[in-house]
């Protein structure tokens, strides 16, 4: 009696391997990329409460609120902010989002939108500190 013994994998042994690693990577690729976007969330909210604490401080020196001149979505909002009332911070300007401080001196809304978008994606926190998200 013979017996055969084959090395090695078949052409579909292969194939099968290969389609199952192409599919564990597919979710690991997703899954990363929306925890990037979280992250990057995360710390534009973060700046946007250290945006919140300067607010207060300049309101406590001069009397009255900040508030950007230039367009909400351009970066030149972020500039102003980062310029006028972040001490020339320049982790603002470094992030995936612009900011914005709007309204007059006595009432303000902060927001945020995302760089890079097509469409807009808005968060926006009053001042009594809620942050609500518009078409995100």
């Amino acid at each position: 009696m013979k017996i055969n013994i084959q090395n090695g994998f078949s052409l579909i042994e292969l194939l099968v391997v290969v389609v199952i690693i192409g599919v564990l990577s597919a979710i690991g690729i997703v899954s990363y990329s929306g925890y990037i976007e979280s992250t990057h969330k995360n710390t534009a909210l973060n700046t946007m409460g250290m945006i919140a604490m300067s607010q207060e401080e300049y309101r406590s020196g001069t009397g009255y609120y900040y508030y950007t001149s230039a367009s909400c979505g351009s970066e030149n909002a972020s500039k102003e902010i980062s310029n006028n009332l972040l001490n020339a911070n320049q982790d603002v300007l470094e992030q995936n989002y612009n900011f914005c401080i709007t309204g007059s001196k006595t009432n303000f809304t902060y927001s945020i939108q995302a760089r890079n978008k097509s469409g807009s994606c808005n968060l926006f926190r009053d001042t009594n500190g809620k942050i609500t998200e518009s078409n995100c």
